[in-house]
């Protein structure tokens, strides 16, 4: 049975955040339209819990994405502080028959055990990457990798190990921190604060664009940031591939479909 939390005081203390943030109704971030129509008013924290964080629509291009929105100061604390808790109290991690399942008891919660299973399972994502860019053979421009967003690194290890000079960055301690104690280079720091003095072959986002602050300033910073005839491969939950009340939860900040997808990409080259 669902429960629905009455005010953002609730979710502030489920999510272990003493202090209060307000929240702004910001413009479309695809075409700037100022105009919405909500979609819905709470959106789902996991544990059939639903937080008074609401989706909405833009009248124009019909994006839909959270607002109004909060500070960046309270993201860069979510991730930093909020989000590592609220992975671990979550049903995913008990239910056998939940999709979403990571194999991890949420009632005996090792931290070790959960960073080696995720470890592994993006070194899995990122074999089938590098399988499909063989079978297609796509030509890239060096064998260079940026991870955005990259977690602990299990795309980076797969890659390095394929002899790519690759590297990364999160905002997540725990995440990072475990990345660079396997050798791996990665920096603690937001997309939108990233710089490089190189550019790369290839640079993904994987399951991160639905996450970031502003996804504005993170394309454009990858555009930039990617060599002539560069790959940018992007991968994240959007409809109609994750067509259920948990698609729109409180953890992601906007949420594509096929067409609002093309538009941010188209505009950003």
């Amino acid at each position: 049975m669902l429960k629905r939390l009455k005010n953002l005081e609730d979710y502030f203390e489920l999510l272990g955040c003493k202090e209060n943030y307000s929240q702004t109704q910001v413009p479309c971030e695809i075409c700037n339209n100022d105009e919405f129509t909500i979609a819905c008013s709470h959106t789902d924290t996991g544990n059939n819990i639903l937080a008074p964080v609401p989706v909405k629509i833009c009248n124009q291009c019909g994006f839909l994405m959270q607002n109004p929105r909060f500070p960046e100061i309270f993201y860069k604390r979510y991730y930093e502080e909020f989000y590592p808790y609220m992975k671990k109290r979550s049903n995913a991690n008990s239910e056998k028959n939940d999709p979403n399942n990571i194999g991890i008891d949420k009632d005996n919660y090792n931290k070790k055990l959960q960073m080696d299973n995720a470890f592994a399972v993006a070194q899995d994502r990122a074999s089938n990457l590098f399988q499909y860019l063989e079978e297609s053979n796509y030509n890239l421009p060096e064998q260079s990798l940026l991870d955005v967003g990259c977690g602990s690194g299990g795309f980076i290890k797969f890659f390095k190990e394929m002899g790519f000079y690759a590297e990364g960055n999160d905002p997540d301690p725990e995440s990072v921190n475990f990345g660079i104690s396997k050798g791996l280079k990665i920096k603690l720091q937001s997309a939108e604060m990233m710089q490089y003095s190189r550019k790369f072959g290839i640079i993904i986002i994987i399951g991160s664009l639905e996450h970031v602050y502003n996804p504005n300033i993170v394309l454009e910073k990858c555009w930039n940031l990617l060599q002539e005839n560069g790959l940018l491969v992007i991968e994240g939950r959007y409809f109609p591939i994750s067509e259920s009340f948990r698609w729109l939860n409180s953890n992601h900040h906007r949420f594509f479909t096929n067409e609002s997808a093309q538009s941010i990409f188209i505009k950003h080259g």
